[in-house]
């Protein structure tokens, strides 16, 4: 489950927003935590940075001035001034992490096939060869899979986490053709619908930038199969997307397209103008669209169908839009739908209902990269984290530095199956000291790299596989009379 653009800042805000409600609030008196703060969850962070910030192939060789270094990224030395977009620069910390930023193609890819990539790529490799991704591998095993976002489904991270392939996520009609063709997802979820505006109304022309014609066209009649021969069930209206989350699920696969172009409530008209601070929940969320657990739902009930398990995918793509257009309102509207989904992930597990158990099931609660967000007072005290509301508005205080990604630590949660590995993985500390010897602002956490788990889910995976060891001796010696190398492929 990855909350996309959610770093430590992030969670902050939601939780400081939910301890100053009330019973009878908009949220209902939520206490002020969140559903990792509890019992079961791992605590830990990881890196994001990318093999480069360049945008198109090129090598894989990483870029050494973009690897996370924790003396760049607490670098205190202020800086004067704004930059050309206009925010404070703050400090040289600030500035690094402005231009060393990643962005959610190879981030998600990262966490989805376990190799560090250039920026703008789906689960290819720093040359643009196609890297095996999770989704694939546990289609392979015959296991359900799926994907499930609030934003348009053939986007960066849900392209990754449904194991598309591409050099470039702008080429979204060839990844929604991969997506829907290839025979390895049984569920895809998400906004991009091409009839429908942001408000949830129709459209007098389609509009297909987010998956092509004859595809869409196919879907909305019926006629269109993946690779392998299967069909897919179209949903679109919210009704009937609920009702797909109980009882007996379809036996086609199932494709979620809400009534809702680019995000499936963010982007709603009646947004405060720039500058200002709009309360969360103060405009109406649509009613056309499904919430992300209503769609994990949906998802979870059909994949559940499959006796060998499954791999699944969910995103809050939100959270990341909100933070891009500094609306730090809905930011936290996105992040709290995100942690009510994370509530009924766990509770499904728990449920009789799941064939899903703690014994068996790995969730993994994160963000794909960060923003640079702090407390009030970021341009004059380093790294502040956001402060409770002081104005009266219900509000927590804070102050944005960029509108775009930052290469800072973002938040790991871990529970369930072995979930303890992954505090082993984050081996690394990120310990910067000042001059009395005190780890200076956020420092002092332990962390592991985006890449690091995407292996490690990976190994997860195949851990589960029967090998036919004649047929990989086969494969081992035909791929040594090749490329001249031992290895099993």
């Amino acid at each position: 489950m990855i909350a996309d653009g959610a770093g430590a800042n992030t969670l902050e805000a939601t939780r400081l927003y939910l301890q100053g409600l009330q019973p009878g609030d908009a949220r209902g008196g939520a206490v002020g935590s969140l559903v990792v703060d509890g019992p079961g969850f791992t605590n830990a962070m990881q890196s994001v940075y990318p093999l480069d910030t360049r945008t198109v192939p090129g090598s894989d060789e990483q870029n050494p001035d973009v690897v996370y270094d924790p003396a760049q990224n607490y670098d205190a030395t202020p800086v004067a001034g704004t930059n050309a977009a206009g925010y404070q620069r703050g400090f040289a910390g600030y500035d690094w992490n402005r231009a060393t930023y990643p962005d959610s193609g190879n981030t998600a890819s990262a966490i989805s096939d376990g190799q560090k990539t250039y920026n703008n790529a789906i689960n290819v490799d720093g040359s643009g060869d196609a890297q095996r991704s999770t989704a694939e591998l546990a289609h392979s095993l015959g296991k359900a899979t799926g994907v499930v976002s609030t934003v348009q489904f053939s986007d960066a991270t849900p392209a990754a986490g449904g194991g598309a392939h591409n050099v470039a996520r702008s080429n979204a009609q060839d990844i929604a053709a991969e997506m829907f063709g290839a025979g390895v997802l049984d569920v895809i979820a998400g906004t991009g619908n091409p009839d429908y505006n942001d408000d949830g109304q129709l459209r007098a022309t389609p509009n297909y930038q987010w998956v092509g014609p004859e595809v869409w066209n196919a879907l909305r009649d019926g006629s269109y199969a993946s690779s392998d021969g299967g069909t897919w069930d179209l949903l679109q209206d919210r009704a009937e997307i609920i009702a797909a989350g109980s009882g007996e699920p379809t036996d086609e696969r199932l494709a979620m397209l809400v009534q809702a172009f680019t995000g499936s409530n963010f982007y709603r008209s009646g947004a405060s103008p720039a500058g200002e601070t709009e309360i969360p929940f103060s405009v109406p969320r649509l009613d056309t669209s499904p919430t992300l657990t209503e769609l994990s739902a949906a998802a979870l009930n059909r994949l559940n169908a499959d006796e060998d398990g499954l791999y699944i995918s969910i995103e809050g793509g939100a959270v990341d839009r909100a933070m891009h257009a500094n609306n730090f309102g809905r930011m936290i509207e996105e992040y709290i739908e995100f942690n009510d989904a994370v509530q009924y992930v766990v509770d499904w597990v728990g449920s009789g209902e799941s064939r899903a158990t703690w014994a068996d099931t790995l969730l993994i609660v994160t963000a794909d990269h960060d923003h640079l967000l702090f407390g009030p007072d970021g341009a004059t005290i380093p790294y502040q984290s956001v402060l409770p509301d002081q104005d009266g508005d219900g509000v927590p205080e804070y102050a944005w530095f960029s509108n775009n990604h930052s290469n800072q630590l973002v938040p790991l949660y871990t529970a369930g199956a072995n979930a303890e590995d992954t505090l082993a993985l984050s081996d690394q500390r990120d310990v910067v000291l000042n001059a009395e010897g005190q780890a200076v602002a956020g420092s002092g956490r332990t962390y592991t790299d985006e890449a690091e788990l995407g292996r490690y889910v990976l190994e997860q995976f195949q851990l589960g596989e029967t090998i036919d060891w004649n047929s990989t001796a086969e494969r081992v010696l035909a791929n040594y009379a090749e490329t001249g190398q031992w290895f099993f492929s």
